[in-house]
């Protein structure tokens, strides 16, 4: 049971031992103190003692908690989430909300809503994340919790450093219950780079000096097709032929803005030189 505004038959039990009173006694203590820390809409029937946001960087789901931290775990708001490359796994798998019930409150369920925008650009609207009910902790506690929502934190994102911003609520009958930091919510920051592309290229050189019988034929590995190609010479063809000598430098750019650049040398053989010696007549006529 968990109570701010005591019901008659107050908060303890003369019947609890000594460690169930102390235990009861902290607990209460660090409810308040999250009262006192945190924009909780609180109500003496009903109210969340407990939030976590759940990610998976590629080794498994990760607890992270809010501002309303009876467990004393891990804080969230702060995080360096970490460098991830187009590919790599970053994963929002929801979020965690234990809430507590007396009288005749009841408690409807729980979201943790979130949103990801770039640290430089405007934030867009919330998305919700429904939280089933998990658990009856016992004395009105319950858990709502959702762990496998699979939403990839990387979608459509382009090269940079961006923010995942959350709170949760839990409706009631009381009212809704909120963990939102007094509106600022909580937020964790974490850059996406671009992979390497690797270009590689065969070519012919031009045969004969001024022809244009040159080619070049590259090929690209890593990165996310489509490819767009610029060449120094205005192509944007991935290949080029019928080209004269010289350096001719490559600019390609992957689906995801990601880019590399190389530069091939067509060579020509020498110009063929032509030389002649002579002697002139040395008499009118003569042989």
């Amino acid at each position: 049971m968990k109570n701010f505004l005591p019901e008659k038959q107050g908060l303890f039990s003369i019947a609890e031992t000594r460690p169930q009173l102390n235990f009861r006694i902290a607990k209460h203590f660090m409810l308040l103190i999250t009262l006192i820390g945190s924009t909780l809409a609180t109500y003496a029937g009903s109210g969340i003692f407990q939030t976590y946001v759940i990610f998976d960087r590629g080794s498994g789901n990760e607890y992270r908690a809010g501002g309303i931290n009876s467990d004393a775990g891990t804080p969230f708001s702060g995080i360096d989430i970490g460098s991830f490359v187009y590919g790599a796994t970053l994963k929002l798998n929801g979020g965690e909300v234990k809430t507590y019930k007396n009288g005749g409150s009841d408690v409807f369920g729980a979201n943790i809503n979130y949103r990801i925008y770039s640290t430089s650009g405007s934030p867009g609207s919330f998305t919700a994340i429904g939280l089933g009910f998990d658990t009856d902790l016992g004395g009105g506690d319950q858990k709502w919790a959702t762990t496998n929502a699979n939403v990839n934190m990387l979608t459509g994102l382009l090269p940079g450093t961006y923010y995942l911003e959350v709170y949760w609520d839990a409706p009631s009958s009381d009212g809704t219950h909120y963990d939102t930091n007094f509106g600022a919510n909580y937020k964790g920051t974490f850059t996406l780079t671009c992979p390497t592309i690797n270009l590689s290229e065969t070519h012919v050189n031009v045969t004969c000096n001024g022809g244009s019988n040159g080619s070049i034929d590259l090929s690209e590995s890593g990165g996310a097709s489509p490819y767009s190609y610029l060449w120094s010479n205005g192509a944007t063809t991935q290949d080029l032929s019928s080209i004269g000598a010289g350096t001719y430098t490559v600019t390609v750019t992957d689906a995801n803005t990601c880019a590399a650049t190389t530069s091939i040398n067509i060579t020509q053989p020498d110009a063929i030189g032509i030389s002649e010696t002579h002697v002139d007549a040395t008499c009118a006529g003569g042989g």
